[in-house]
């Protein structure tokens, strides 16, 4: 059974992990300028409107500062009929990005250092601010990949590197859908998934 004796916060966590557009070899663009998601992308994070809303009505959209992110907030931002907000922690500021025939994960200038644990604990992070500037409310949150599988990956007792990582490249994460889950984060800061 399960029991509560706190103020329970709901996130509806949405993350980008559909396709981007890819860069031109011979036009290489800033890679502060994230790739735009395609309008296959577009349309599959569209069709999920119907299921986000059924998880609402919701108090707030965060979304994570990149492009992507920024679109598909904007997207349900009127779908919704309410404003976003964005946070740069809830932001993966890595790209995997094609160079020849390999595929390499560049990071943005001056995130060199972070790693999987350390997108978990952003993530967390905000979840739990959030959670304490707005007890019992549903926010939906807009993230990246790496925040994403770190959320879930903790939810299961997961925070280490290679662990996280695993999930993060796993099939739920990398398949190429939209990928959405919920957690409770209670008063004390607890982050669990809903009961069943």
């Amino acid at each position: 059974m399960y029991w509560r004796n706190t103020v329970t916060t709901r996130f509806l966590v949405f993350l980008h992990t559909l396709p981007k557009v890819e860069r031109r070899p011979d036009d290489p663009i800033p890679l502060q300028v994230d790739a735009p998601l395609g309008w296959e992308a577009l349309r599959k994070a569209y069709d999920m409107i119907p299921t986000i809303r059924s998880y609402g009505p919701h108090d707030e959209i965060v979304s994570g500062t990149i492009g992507r992110c920024a679109q598909i907030a904007g997207m349900l931002s009127l779908a919704l009929g309410m404003e976003f907000r964005t946070d740069i922690r809830l932001a993966q500021l890595a790209s995997v990005e094609k160079q020849g025939d390999q595929m390499v994960r560049v990071f943005y200038p001056g995130h060199e250092h972070e790693s999987w644990c350390e997108w978990q604990q952003s993530g967390l992070a905000v979840l739990r601010e959030i959670a304490a500037a707005r007890p019992g409310g549903r926010i939906l949150i807009i993230t990246s990949r790496g925040q994403g599988a770190g959320i879930m990956s903790y939810t299961q007792g997961i925070t280490t590197h290679d662990e996280i990582q695993k999930i993060g490249r796993g099939p739920e994460f990398a398949g190429g859908q939209p990928v959405h889950f919920q957690v409770e984060v209670s008063s004390t800061g607890e982050i669990t998934l809903p009961p069943m």
